[in-house]
């Protein structure tokens, strides 16, 4: 069994002992309430779009939200509530500053959190991931969101563009 097919029947196994739904797409996105997206977690589904040459990293990432959740994170439920505020908030809600402001640090907080746990389990599981590469990218969608903040608009998949991720520190 590789490397990867262990780390697939782990995350499966997770999944069916705290009945969540495991989803591997095989397309280059999949679709998160109307949001394009490379993958998601959510308390009912895991689902990671199979068909973009990096969806290993995405699972590894979504799995991590999901251990996020079953360990009950102190953010997860702000964030998750926060996530829904930024994005009615760009579809020209309003809310307080100081509201939709703390909605986004909770978020990239929960963000910063899952990547770290995604690379011990990169690690851990000895995946074949270019670091170098997968840090830049994590960075350029962490920032991300503070382009979102400043513009009140979504900026999709900062880190499948090169001309924007390899701009990023890589640590």
């Amino acid at each position: 069994m590789t490397n990867v097919q262990k780390l697939v029947a782990k995350i499966a196994t997770d999944c069916q002992k705290h009945g969540i739904g495991f989803h591997l797409v095989p397309a280059k996105c999949v679709d998160a309430d109307g949001i394009k997206c490379s993958g998601y977690f959510d308390d009912a589904d895991l689902k990671v779009a199979a068909g973009k040459y990096d969806w290993v990293d995405v699972l590894v990432h979504e799995s991590c939200h999901m251990n996020q959740f079953l360990e009950g994170h102190k953010l997860w439920k702000r964030a998750d509530t926060g996530i829904t505020m930024i994005e009615r908030w760009c579809s020209g809600t309003k809310y307080p500053e100081k509201r939709i402001l703390q909605a986004f640090k909770d978020t990239i907080e929960l963000e910063w959190d899952c990547e770290r746990r995604t690379e011990k389990k990169i690690k851990k599981f000895k995946l074949d991931v270019d670091m170098t590469r997968y840090r830049q990218q994590v960075n350029s969608y962490l920032f991300s969101y503070w382009a979102t903040y400043r513009d009140r608009k979504w900026y999709p998949f900062p880190y499948n563009k090169p001309k924007i991720f390899q701009n990023m520190p890589d640590a």
